[in-house]
């Protein structure tokens, strides 16, 4: 209630006043309305917020329950194509190459859900080191020859900078290059 006087006993009776009187209720109704919707914005913002931290909770405890027992399959993969249990045919070679490759890429992705965890939560670390940009091309593209021969596509590297070496992370980085070459194989047509 918004109960307006006067400190005489005349009554508010020009125009005038009486709209400014109005104008007045007006405002303040709007700017009452407006806390309350701010209220309800704030509280919809704390939702949302612990809703993302429980996302970003989620995502990291489940990449790194997806990650222990596919690196525990990857090293099982291993010990078989080393012929450590025992001799491989060349059939059964090329069947646990091709679960090893499959075997890597999930835990490409898995990492990646990680490095993403890490980064909303502020815990995303690069290594800090100097590095020669030739190696780390070349691993990368080493990492897709796979991928590359499967599609009956090249790559052609031109390693003759001036300055090959740069501070950074070597690992970050040759995953950038084998993205690059992994979307530049993805909308390319065979060879």
């Amino acid at each position: 209630i918004l109960m307006v006087g006067t400190a005489n006993a005349e009554h508010y009776s020009q125009e005038r006043e009486i709209n400014l009187l109005t104008t007045i209720a007006d405002q303040l109704a709007i700017a009452i309305e407006n806390v309350g919707i701010y209220e309800k914005e704030k509280e919809a913002v704390a939702r949302l917020t612990e809703l993302d931290r429980l996302k970003n909770e989620f995502i990291s405890m489940v990449s790194h329950e997806l990650r222990t027992p596919v690196t525990s399959a990857d090293g099982y993969i291993s010990l078989f194509l080393t012929g450590v249990t025992g001799a491989v045919t060349e059939d059964q070679k090329k069947y646990l190459t091709i679960v090893k490759e499959n075997n890597q890429r999930l835990l490409v992705l898995i990492n990646r859900l990680l490095d993403f965890s890490r980064i909303e939560t502020g815990r995303f670390s690069i290594k800090r080191e100097l590095n020669s940009i030739n190696e780390v091309v070349q691993a990368a593209a080493q990492s897709m020859k796979l991928p590359l021969e499967k599609k009956h596509a090249a790559l052609n590297l031109k390693l003759d900078a001036q300055n090959v070496n740069f501070m950074g992370d070597k690992e970050k980085m040759a995953e950038v290059f084998a993205n690059l070459i992994e979307n530049a194989l993805k909308f390319s047509k065979e060879e």
